[in-house]
C-alpha cells in the first residue's frame, strides 16, 4: 500500500492546525456514488478553500491512499464540534463508494490502512469506531449493516507493507526520477528490476517471484548484498547500492543452462522440483549433478536400479508418495504464518524458498499459479488448487 501525502493547504479554514494525540480511528463513507468519485477526486475536493470539512485519509479500490492531514492535527469530520472527542481525538478515514469502483476492495484497503494506523499509534481495536459512534449519523451506511463482520475481519487481518510518499518526495521524483530510495514498502517497476538483479546476483532464490513489491525477503537480500559489498547495511537501496549491484552483475558470467536427462515423456520444472523434494536435493528445478546423486541414493534405498535416471520404476516409487499427499486443510496467509510439511510440498512445486512457512512470497506464487491454471485467484490453497498441484 502507498500512502500519498497531499495535505490541505495550511491557509484553508478546514485545516485548523490544532495538535492532537490520536486515540480513536473513525470510519466514514463518502456517500458519493457518482462515477469518478474516487480517492483522488476527494483529495482535490478537500483542498478546495470553500470545503468546510476535512479528514485524514481517503481510500478507494486502488493501491494509492491519499492523506490530507498530518495524523497529529485535528480535522472536521466527526460532526461533534470544536470540543468533541471525535474531532479532537480521532483519525478520520473516508471509504469511497463510487459506482465505478469496487467497494469490497476499497474495504480491504481500509482494513489494511486501519491495521497500520492501529500499530503506529497504539490504538486498540475497541477504539476503531463508525462515524455513528459520535453523533448517531447513519455513517458509514454500507458498513454499518455488517459492522461486526468488518471488525472481525480487521481483528484477523495481517499487516501490510506500507510506503509513505511525502510531499517532498513527490516533488523530487518529478525532477529526479532516479533519486527515489527503494525500501520496504516500495512498489513498482523499479522494485521489480531490483529483485531481478538480486536474483541474478544470487541474493534471492532464482524461483523468487519478482513482484515489484519490496517485502521483508527483498530487504533481507539487500542487507546481505550490502554486507558483502562493504556498504552501509540498512536494507535501503540508494545510488551506491544500485551502482555496486550493477558492477557485480557486469562481472558475473552468464550461466550456461544445464542439460537435463529425463525418460518421462513430459518433464517440466514442476516435475523436477517435486523429484528434488522427494529425494532430498536442493529444490531449484534443474536436474543437475546433485539431483542425480540424490536420485541414486533414493534408488538404492528402495531397491531400484541405481543409474540416477528417473525412469518408469523410479517414477512409480515417487508417485507412491504423491498418492499419500492428501489434502488436509486450507493454506493461506495469516499472522502468525502457517507452517508445516504440506506447505513445504506446495513450495517445492511452486519453486519458492522451501521454509515451510506460508508467507507473502508463497501466497504470491500461489496466486500466480491459480491465474495461469484458470483457478479462483485468492492466494488460498484449497481443495481445487491442491488437486491441481498434485494431480
Amino acid at each position: 500500500m502507498i500512502i500519498k501525502q497531499d495535505f490541505i493547504p495550511e491557509t484553508n479554514a478546514n485545516r485548523p492546525r490544532t495538535k492532537m494525540s490520536p486515540r480513536f480511528i473513525t470510519v466514514h463513507e463518502t456517500a458519493n456514488r457518482r462515477n469518478g468519485a474516487n480517492a483522488q477526486m476527494h483529495a482535490r475536493y478537500v483542498k478546495n478553500p470553500t470545503t468546510p470539512v476535512s479528514w485524514h485519509y481517503t481510500v478507494d479500490n486502488h493501491e494509492m491512499v491519499f492523506q490530507h492531514l498530518p495524523v497529529d492535527e485535528i480535522g472536521w469530520h466527526a460532526g461533534d464540534g470544536g470540543s468533541g472527542r471525535g474531532n479532537r481525538e480521532s483519525i478520520g478515514i473516508e471509504i469511497c463508494v463510487n459506482s465505478d469502483g469496487d467497494f469490497i476492495k476499497a474495504m480491504e484497503n481500509a482494513i489494511a490502512l486501519i491495521r497500520f494506523l492501529m500499530k503506529e499509534h497504539s490504538i486498540p481495536l475497541g477504539q476503531v469506531v463508525p462515524h455513528q459512534y459520535w453523533t448517531g449519523k447513519n455513517c458509514p451506511a454500507t458498513l454499518l449493516k455488517t459492522w461486526d463482520f468488518f471488525k472481525e475481519t480487521l481483528k484477523n487481518s495481517v499487516e501490510t507493507d506500507v510506503r509513505i510518499v511525502t510531499q517532498i518526495e513527490e516533488k523530487n521524483s518529478t525532477k529526479h526520477p532516479t533519486s527515489f530510495l527503494l525500501k520496504k514498502g516500495s512498489q513498482g517497476e523499479a522494485v521489480r528490476q531490483l529483485q531481478e538483479n538480486l536474483i541474478k546476483a544470487g541474493e534471492l532464490h532464482h524461483h523468487f517471484v519478482a513482484s515489484g513489491h519490496f517485502d521483508l525477503e527483498t530487504e533481507r537480500a539487500v542487507r546481505s548484498f550490502q554486507k558483502k559489498a562493504e556498504l552501509k547495511v540498512d536494507g535501503i537501496v540508494g545510488s551506491h547500492t544500485q551502482a555496486a549491484l550493477k558492477e557485480i552483475l557486469k562481472k558475473q558470467p552468464q550461466p550456461t543452462p544445464k542439460k537435463q536427462k529425463f525418460t518421462k515423456k513430459i518433464m517440466s520444472g514442476k516435475d523436477v522440483r517435486y523429484i528434488q523434494f522427494v529425494v532430498g536435493a536442493k529444490v531449484d528445478g534443474v536436474f543437475g549433478k546433485e539431483t542425480k546423486e540424490k536420485v541414486k541414493v533414493y534408488q538404492k534405498k528402495h531397491g531400484l536400479t541405481v543409474d540416477g535416471i528417473v525412469g518408469p520404476k523410479t517414477w512409480g516409487k515417487i508417485d507412491q508418495l504423491a498418492k499419500k499427499t492428501v489434502y488436509k486443510r486450507p493454506l493461506s496467509l495469516k499472522s502468525p504464518y502457517m507452517n508445516g510439511e504440506d506447505i513445504k510440498m506446495v513450495q517445492a512445486y511452486l519453486g519458492v524458498i522451501m521454509d515451510g512457512l506460508y508467507g507473502p512470497n508463497t501466497e504470491r506464487a500461489v496466486r500466480h499459479y491459480q491465474a495461469t491454471h484458470k483457478l479462483v485467484v485468492d492466494g488460498i490453497v484449497g481443495p481445487k488448487t491442491w488437486t491441481q498441484l498434485f494431480s
